[in-house]
């Protein structure tokens, strides 16, 4: 499995190197009305690539958390439930034994 990460990453690094090879021409990015800034097309790709991926990383790690919270509770609610009836069950037996 690792060497698999491995070549997945190599391959990541060469589409970097690729995309920045063919792109390193200046843009100039506009931040405000009178603010720019000026930096090569490659590094202004990267940074919306990685800014796309933090941001798909962060909903898919809401949703995971939102979905082991959801059964947490639902255990916790099963074992309240199960602690209940147990009780409910004892008291009925001390009071008809």
């Amino acid at each position: 499995m690792r060497w698999l990460i491995g070549i997945a990453a190599l391959l990541v690094l060469v589409a970097v190197g690729w995309v920045a090879v063919f792109n390193a021409e200046p843009i100039v990015l506009h931040l405000g009305p009178t603010r720019t800034h000026t930096l090569p097309l490659a590094q202004a790709l990267l940074v919306a690539f990685a800014a796309g991926a933090i941001v798909v990383g962060l909903v898919a790690g809401m949703q995971a958390g939102a979905r082991s919270v959801r059964r947490w509770q639902a255990r916790r609610r099963a074992r309240h439930q199960t602690e209940k009836a147990r009780a409910v069950a004892h008291a009925r037996d001390l009071v008809w034994t």
